[in-house]
């Protein structure tokens, strides 16, 4: 739900371009962001205009557990957005600290980003020292 001028919204998502069963992961600024369930696709929805966007294919390791995460590049959606999606292994807890993401473990499966102005996935591999 939304709320827009002291008025509750109730938008329906319009139909994703997949058979693939898709679930609502992260949200930024009005967009939603969804992700299929085999991990394979990400879309970007804005409910309000019943638009989407299927993203462009990783060509990054898929990763069998994900953390999705979405932020705006600016004041609103027009400016871009990032879609981060952290991959783990069921043994690497991340934890946010002002702003930078830490691993609680020695072996991090990494980072991945999306940036929707220049429209690239990048791959963060993360090292630790070891002391």
């Amino acid at each position: 739900m939304i709320l827009f001028l002291k008025k509750w919204h109730h938008p329906t998502v319009p139909a994703l371009p997949t058979k693939s069963i898709v679930l609502p992961v992260a949200s930024a600024g009005g967009l939603v962001c969804f992700l299929d369930i085999g991990h394979r696709g990400f879309y970007v929805c804005n409910p309000l205009t019943r638009s989407f966007k299927e993203l462009p294919a990783r060509s990054v390791k898929v990763w069998s557990r994900v953390a999705v995460g979405m932020t705006l590049n600016g004041k609103s959606a027009s400016s871009g957005y990032k879609i981060l999606w952290v991959g783990c292994g069921g043994e690497s807890q991340a934890v946010s600290v002002d702003g930078m993401l830490y691993f609680m473990c020695s072996d991090p499966d990494g980072l991945v980003s999306y940036d929707s102005i220049t429209g690239t996935w990048k791959q963060f591999v993360i090292l630790l020292l070891h002391i």
